[in-house]
């Protein structure tokens, strides 16, 4: 999608973390259109301590992100609205 979307001789930013070989690399549209691609693994780590304190502090609410607090039992349903981007579903809690 990235491909299509960025202007000609743009730049494209992969960050996270990926577990698996990439299919369909559409290597052809970077060529034709001059495409730069950066890649790498956010360093979550390094952060992980300042935003711990801003969790403390009260600065950040972290519970803003969730949609949905629902029990276990409706995990599959959950998955799935949540790969279907349905109901406005961003963050699942589920509790047994």
């Amino acid at each position: 999608m990235a491909t299509d979307m960025v202007k000609k001789f743009g730049t494209i930013q992969l960050t996270g973390i990926y577990g698996t070989p990439a299919t369909g690399y559409p290597i052809h549209k970077i060529f034709t259109r001059n495409l730069t691609v950066k890649a790498g693994q956010a360093p979550v780590i390094h952060y992980m301590p300042e935003l711990y304190n801003m969790v403390e502090q009260g600065k950040v609410d972290p519970t803003d992100i969730i949609t949905h607090n629902v029990p276990l039992k409706q995990a599959e349903k959950m998955y799935k609205m949540f790969n279907d981007c349905a109901d406005g579903c961003i963050k699942v809690v589920m509790k047994p």
